[in-house]
């Protein structure tokens, strides 16, 4: 059975949950999928084993949960900075992401190829690909109603294009074809090239000096 935040009374209880979800986003990262068992989470997270099937059920209910806490923790930090919407919302989750990754490199790496070797309908998928791609929607769609985008165009398909360059980077600092230093600037890149494609006016040479800077 997977347990939400909402569950937990007492700060206690949610101080624990969120010691067991860290842990286990640092020794998955450490010692991999196969190396990762419940009895050495439990031992490093000091609980009991008991206590972590309780609380989640399995093995893949408890990393699904650890990146849900991953991510609600993203996101708040996004929503901490008020009346962000619209572009400044891509940049500022650009940044706040690429501050996760330089910080947990080793997680991001694990997630990384997970994603890549995920069959479609895997809810790791769902998480990290369907999920964003419906953020960028809403956040598209308000800078169309202020009709900084070419006319036309289709924001599903830029949606999904968002989320394969985020991946992409991702993949060339996989392979050893970037270094990690270089992916916040890397996606600010290619968060600028799309945007000089989609948008127009001054909002497209904007975007295009901001591009020039950077190349």
């Amino acid at each position: 059975m997977q347990t939400t935040a909402s569950t937990y009374k007492s700060e206690r209880q949610v101080e624990r949950r969120v010691k067991i979800l860290r842990t286990a986003r640092r020794l998955v990262s450490e010692v991999g999928y196969d190396g990762l068992t419940m009895r050495g989470l439990a031992t490093a997270a000091e609980v009991s084993p008991k206590t972590l099937y309780n609380l989640f059920g399995s093995k893949d209910e408890l990393l699904i949960a650890a990146l849900d806490d991953l991510m609600l923790e993203l996101a708040q930090s996004i929503q901490n900075s008020e009346n962000v919407e619209g572009f400044d919302y891509l940049f500022l989750r650009q940044e706040i992401h690429s501050e996760e990754i330089l910080r947990s490199p080793r997680y991001a790496a694990l997630m990384t190829r997970a994603l890549f070797q995920a069959k479609p309908n895997n809810r790791l998928v769902h998480r990290l690909l369907a999920t964003p791609i419906k953020e960028f929607l809403v956040h598209l769609t308000f800078e169309k109603k202020k009709g900084k985008l070419i006319d036309g165009l289709d924001i599903e398909h830029v949606s999904r294009q968002l989320a394969l360059q985020d991946w992409c980077v991702l993949l060339l600092w996989n392979k050893g074809e970037i270094s990690l230093e270089e992916i916040p600037l890397e996606k600010k890149r290619a968060l600028l090239m799309i945007l000089v494609g989609i948008t127009k006016g001054s909002c497209s040479r904007q975007y295009q000096e901001q591009l020039m800077i950077l190349s």
